[in-house]
């Protein structure tokens, strides 16, 4: 198969040391293998992707929208001095949905010209991250894939009127199935209550009753339902105890549950997740995960940067995508940093 070189020749010889953005160079284990699937998917569309996304950065983005604004004018005069257009409400009507299409098209497409090229980036990263990761399935429209209720029932998320979902993953990893899901919820379209994954993960015994364990202060906690049971003491895991207020309805679930290494697992997802105050709870056979997240999480951060960096893109997205599988490996007393062993 020719090489990145072959298929980009004005990729300079030694690509590492340049520093070429476009070239995947494997850092840590959960990208082994990966840069080979790099360069049979996303490098045959590089160049053209390139092009684009260099033509796109260098429109000025305020021809489109002065251009849509003069033609919206132009077809309302031209409607208010034609005595028929002026008294026909169809007319109005036909001429407000041509208004409509115009400012979607050159006003708010025209203002992001990166979108596109954005977009296209994306579905290549996704497809070879799916090729990567054995038996990883993607949707782009998620529905209600994961309940968003049973983490309110868990106390896990506030109480909302609407939600929103999208880009769901489902795989399995050393026996354990996982699905993750980009989630929105609100009171309001401008009353964003909570924005990022949620992560359930099946766990592999049957269990009774509910876990939750939670982060965060207290007083903090308006609009939430009351975890399940009563709050539990733990005990021979102190940084477990000083991160994590554990509810539970039964000592015997959150024995049964809770081991060290599971314990140790949450401890350094947080770790992971640069203190990020995700919530965790046990219930309905699943180890479910709510974690804050800001942003469009799977998307390509190159049309915000400007900067056309495919390869961290790449980058960014595997670690995204592994987020579950760290913690299993955590949880089977893998380092998903270095691949080793460690004691929980």
């Amino acid at each position: 198969m020719p090489s990145i070189r072959d298929q980009n020749p004005d990729i300079p010889a030694d690509p590492i040391a340049a520093n070429d953005p476009r070239v995947f160079v494997e850092r840590a284990p959960h990208e082994e293998g990966f840069a080979a699937i790099y360069e049979q998917i996303v490098v045959p569309r590089l160049n053209v992707l390139a092009r684009a996304w260099n033509r796109a950065a260098k429109q000025k983005r305020w021809i489109r929208p002065v251009i849509g604004l003069f033609l919206i004018g132009l077809l309302w005069t031209g409607i208010w001095n034609w005595e028929t257009g002026r008294n026909h409400l169809s007319i109005q009507i036909f001429a407000g949905f041509i208004t409509l299409l115009l400012a979607d098209l050159v006003l708010r497409r025209g203002a992001r010209p990166l979108t596109v090229p954005g977009r296209i980036l994306r579905d290549l990263l996704v497809e070879a991250t799916c090729v990567h990761v054995k038996g990883l399935t993607y949707q782009r429209v998620a529905g209600r894939r994961i309940n968003h209720d049973r983490y309110v029932d868990l106390g896990m998320l506030p109480t909302y009127r609407t939600s929103l979902a999208e880009d769901y993953f489902e795989g399995s990893h050393h026996d354990m199935t996982f699905r993750m899901v980009e989630a929105e919820l609100r009171t309001s379209p401008g009353n964003v209550l909570f924005h990022g994954l949620l992560i359930e993960i099946v766990v592999p015994q049957s269990f009774d009753g509910a876990l939750a364990i939670l982060q965060g202060e207290e007083s903090g906690r308006v609009d939430y339902h009351r975890p399940p049971g009563s709050q539990m003491e733990v005990r021979g895991h102190p940084d477990f105890a000083r991160r994590f207020v554990v509810h539970a309805t039964t000592q015997e679930t959150m024995h049964a549950l809770l081991t060290a290494p599971m314990m140790t697992a949450l401890v350094r997802f947080g770790e992971q997740l640069d203190g990020a105050e995700f919530q965790a709870g046990f219930a309905y056979g699943n180890l479910m995960l709510a974690v804050p997240m800001e942003g469009n999480i799977f998307d390509p951060s190159s049309p915000v940067t400007g900067r056309f960096t495919p390869a961290e893109d790449a980058r960014l997205l595997l670690k995204q995508v592994n987020m579950p599988m760290r913690l299993i490996d955590t949880m089977h007393g893998i380092d998903p940093d270095t691949g080793g062993r460690y004691r929980a």
